[in-house]
């Protein structure tokens, strides 16, 4: 696990809300894109309550996966539910 804690900064947007995360590389900025979903959406540590899935999407460039990416995290979430 990873023991820098999660920063992540909220900003207006025309839609629900928007966040902003940085990340070493890629995979940690989707990692941490999660992460900061997770934690809007959830009260409490879920550090215990971890569900493991392999998510396909696609996107036509990399701006496009990212903000694609937040709302298939919001779709599983929905799912679980």
């Amino acid at each position: 696990m990873n023991s820098t804690p999660l920063t992540y900064q909220i900003i207006d947007h025309t839609a629900d809300l928007g966040i902003i995360v940085d990340g070493a590389d890629e995979k940690n900025l989707f990692i941490r894109a999660a992460q900061a979903m997770t934690d809007l959406m959830v009260e409490g540590d879920i550090s215990k309550k971890t569900v493991v899935k392999d998510i396909s999407f696609q996107g036509e460039d990399f701006p496009d996966l990212m903000v694609r990416w937040p709302g298939e995290i919001l779709y599983l979430f929905e799912l679980l539910l």
